[in-house]
C-alpha cells in the first residue's frame, strides 16, 4: 500500500498488539509506526552490513507525508553512500551533552585531585567553577 497521510491515520492495533509497523510500497524501508498509545510516527528501516536500524522521522500529525517521504529518501541517500543516520544522531546528542561542567569534573576526579592538597584543591575548584 502506498502510505499518505490518511493510511496513516487508518492504521489500527489488533488486540493485544503494543506496537504495528506497516510499509510503504514505493520506498522499501519507509513506514508508520503505531503504539499502543496511540502515538504515530513516520519511520525509515535500513540495514548496514547485517545490522537492521530504525530510524523515526517525526510524528505523523506534525509532519506531512510528502515531507517524511522526502527526509526518508536523504536517509536512504545517507546510508547508500556509507553514512549511518542513526549513529549520527545519537553522536550529536552525545556531543551536546559533553558540557564545560562535565569536563571540569572529570578533570578534577582524574587529575587534579589524586595530585593536590585539599587546601589547593579547594582554590581550583572554585576558580573552575567561576570563571
Amino acid at each position: 500500500m502506498k502510505l499518505s497521510d490518511d493510511q496513516a491515520r487508518k492504521v489500527t492495533l489488533d488486540p493485544g498488539q503494543t506496537d504495528k509497523i506497516v510499509f510503504d510500497d514505493d520506498i522499501p524501508g519507509f513506514g508508520v509506526r503505531v503504539r499502543a498509545g496511540g502515538r504515530r510516527t513516520w519511520i525509515a528501516q535500513y540495514r548496514i552490513g547485517r545490522i537492521s536500524r530504525r530510524i523515526t522521522i517525526g510524528k505523523t500529525l506534525a509532519l506531512p507525508e510528502a515531507k517524511a517521504r522526502k527526509q526518508a529518501k536523504d536517509i536512504f541517500a545517507k546510508v547508500q553512500l556509507g553514512d549511518d543516520p542513526q549513529a549520527d544522531r545519537y553522536r550529536k546528542i552525545d556531543d551536546a551533552q559533553q558540557t564545560f561542567e562535565k569536563m571540569v569534573d572529570q578533570y578534577l576526579a582524574q587529575h587534579a585531585r589524586p595530585r593536590l592538597r585539599p587546601r589547593s584543591l579547594e582554590s581550583v575548584e572554585r576558580h573552575l567553577r567561576e570563571h
